[in-house]
């Protein structure tokens, strides 16, 4: 079961999913069919931020979600450079949006794996967007540009 996995297992098992991703609209379950030019075909969307269309995304890699699959910030008011990268993993986006380590991290998803639900209310409490658009959170899509797939209407 990968990261993305044990997120989803944990908002399927939620009694509220209010507050996961700080102020930012949580979309669940994910969706791999949003209408935005700029949105990748091999996106699964799993956020907005409420304005102008400003979606989160985690790409499949070979058809699939992987733990190397990077998480990405998709603004398809940005015409030139519509994409951002949030995290090289998933994992890494749970740690920068808490504001811990990945080490961290990794006792919240053994237990919410284990059936023991603790993922989500250390997300509530955490969990902040602003985060990444700190100084010390490499945003450079460049390295995972190749990654995305665009929808053949959008190619550039």
């Amino acid at each position: 079961m990968t990261t993305f996995d044990t997120f989803l297992q944990a908002l399927g098992s939620a009694d509220t999913l209010d507050g996961v991703l700080g102020d930012e609209a949580l979309e669940y379950p994910p969706s791999e069919t949003v209408d935005y030019w700029a949105t990748p075909e091999n996106a699964v969307v799993f956020g907005w931020m409420g304005v102008d269309g400003v979606h989160y995304a985690i790409l499949k890699l070979d058809g699939h979600i992987d733990e190397s699959s990077p998480v990405i910030q998709i603004g398809p008011m940005d015409f030139d450079e519509p994409y951002s990268l949030l995290a090289p993993t998933f994992k890494e986006y749970l740690a920068i949006g808490c504001g811990v380590t990945v080490d961290q991290v990794e006792p919240l998803l053994t237990q919410e794996a284990s059936g023991t639900p603790a993922l989500l209310d250390f997300m509530r409490t955490h969990f902040r967007q602003s985060r990444f658009w700190s100084d010390q959170v490499q945003r450079n899509i460049g390295p995972y540009e190749s990654m995305i797939i665009r929808k053949p209407d959008s190619e550039s």
